[in-house]
């Protein structure tokens, strides 16, 4: 019984989609967050509101899909950030 929670567990942790939220708008990245967070194959993994902090977080976090608004004020917008992620070989 117990492998088989245990292998319950593993699936359930590692068949979900982890995600991360880059946006400026906290509102946005609430939003989205809270959809995401009902279905239970995502994993929101991370946030950011700019470029800089979403680059690190992608090598922290690893994750499968990038929400990214690509017109972000302050720091890095999404295309800056694509090209940075482009530099740095993080694409998939």
């Amino acid at each position: 019984m117990v492998i088989c929670l245990q292998r319950q567990q593993w699936k359930d942790e590692y068949l979900k989609h982890k995600i991360l939220i880059v946006d400026d708008h906290l509102v946005v990245r609430e939003g989205l967050k809270m959809i995401l967070e009902t279905d239970e194959q995502y994993q929101v993994v991370g946030e950011a509101e700019e470029g800089k902090a979403a680059l690190a977080l992608m090598i922290e976090t690893e994750p499968d899909v990038l929400l990214l608004d690509l017109n972000m004020a302050g720091g890095l917008d999404g295309l800056e950030t694509i090209e940075k992620m482009k530099e740095k070989q993080l694409e998939n």
